[in-house]
């Protein structure tokens, strides 16, 4: 019953698409704790409804995440597990002039508890250095895929081996690039 929800959740209609979000919740008060192992697909289709256009999705997508949370003990874990989830909830928090719609995020917050700010800071730390890496890395690949282009010949038949080469110009490119980015 809740894949058949899972998947009807997603329907176009703003009201389908609420009442299925809020049948998830009623679903999920019943089920308790035996709900937990499909939280996480809960949790997807919530947050996807979160950020969308429609003001029934959202309200439904809000009240059913209250529910979930409280029922199935899932607190505390939502915000680390979904950082893009109290940005999300502040958004509403700021640009809804429904108090009700209000009421609701404030009391989905105390749902979900307090995240230790020492523990939000690391969050965002790991992933500023994640990004950061990747986005060194990606840089270094390009500019040795350039360098590799421009200096290596192109690929002719030889009887000549063509690795020695190769490989001291990977290597001198490397020491090159690990002196501009600390991560190479």
């Amino acid at each position: 019953m809740l894949h058949a929800l899972l998947q009807k959740a997603n329907d176009p209609i703003p009201t389908v698409a609420g009442n299925v979000l809020m049948c998830l919740g009623e679903l999920a008060c019943v089920g308790g704790e035996d709900a937990m192992p499909h939280v996480p697909e809960l949790m997807q289709v919530i947050i996807s409804r979160l950020s969308d256009s429609s003001l029934a999705k959202r309200d439904a997508a809000l009240h059913t995440l209250g529910q979930v949370c409280s029922s199935t003990g899932y607190v505390i874990a939502p915000l680390v597990d979904h950082p893009q989830l109290l940005q999300l909830l502040g958004r509403i928090l700021r640009t809804e002039s429904t108090q009700a719609i209000k009421r609701e995020v404030v009391k989905v917050l105390g749902i979900l508890g307090a995240l230790d700010p020492y523990r939000r800071k690391v969050l965002a730390l790991n992933m500023f250095i994640v990004a950061l890496f990747n986005d060194c890395i990606a840089r270094a690949n390009q500019k040795m895929t350039l360098l590799m282009k421009l200096l290596l010949p192109p690929p002719t038949p030889s009887p000549l081996p063509t690795t020695p080469p190769t490989w001291l110009l990977t290597t001198i490119i490397r020491r090159s690039l690990s002196q501009r980015c600390w991560l190479y």
